[in-house]
């Protein structure tokens, strides 16, 4: 939260900072199948 994006992210990337700089990426295959399989929680943002 208060991440200022001033250009398009990457698929899987995680960004944070002021101006946002990518961290990290996720594990795409990973998030893929938890996210087939319903594992999220739907926070309703």
């Amino acid at each position: 939260m208060g991440s200022v994006v001033t250009k398009d992210v990457p698929k899987g990337a995680v960004v944070g900072g002021n101006p946002a700089k990518i961290l990290k990426y996720r594990d795409l295959e990973k998030y893929d199948k938890l996210k087939s399989e319903n594992k999220f929680i739907n926070v309703g943002i």
